[in-house]
């Protein structure tokens, strides 16, 4: 519609809560920016409740509670929180995280065995909370559950401890440069599943 869009440089709050929300309290009070645009896997409470205050569109992850039943956060994989339908403004659940892998594995749900791993970080914990409510709802058993893995740890105790759940499903929900150890320390266990 004629409009000019100009992208602001990137801001990098360093990992902490309090970066996190000066950073985009200043992008809205001080750039007067359109909308946001999260390069990291979230963006923090503080910071979705101050951008949807603000009816500021903000854009990421969706890793969150910003993310759910809102009309200014987007996220591009949907709203990846465990919350009931009563606590969203719709009654949305992003099934897509769960019924495709179940499908694939060609188990019945109620074979299915899932374990889930994700790093040591806020994002990881709500997530797997959802991974976990999604399997249970379709009628799988969760045995293993855990959002305690740190960037950069030896995987050997990890993989055991997953391993010692026998699970046929695992979902590593962990930060992308720790998907490849972890996968690599599961096949080497002897890691059949999906």
């Amino acid at each position: 519609d004629g409009r000019k869009l100009d992208l602001l440089p990137c801001k990098d709050d360093a990992n902490t809560v309090q970066t996190n929300v000066q950073e985009v309290e200043q992008l809205v009070t001080e750039n007067k920016v359109f909308a946001l645009l999260s390069a990291s896997a979230v963006i923090l409470p503080g910071s979705t409740t101050f951008l949807n205050n603000n009816q500021v569109p903000f854009i990421g992850w969706g890793y969150l509670p910003g993310f759910c039943g809102t009309r200014w956060g987007l996220g591009w994989n949907g709203c990846l929180m465990s919350l009931t339908r009563a606590q969203l403004a719709h009654a949305a659940i992003q099934g897509s995280l769960a019924e495709p892998i179940i499908k694939a594995s060609g188990m019945k749900a109620s074979h299915v065995r899932a374990a889930f791993q994700g790093g040591n970080y806020l994002a990881d914990k709500q997530g797997n909370l959802q991974y976990g409510e999604l399997f249970r709802f379709l009628g799988a058993k969760v045995v293993y559950n855990e959002a305690n893995y740190t960037t950069g740890s030896d995987p050997t105790p990890y993989v055991q401890a997953i391993m010692a759940s026998k699970p046929n499903i695992i979902y590593l929900g962990t930060a992308f440069s720790d998907v490849g150890p972890l996968a690599a320390g599961l096949r080497a266990a002897g890691y059949k599943g999906i």
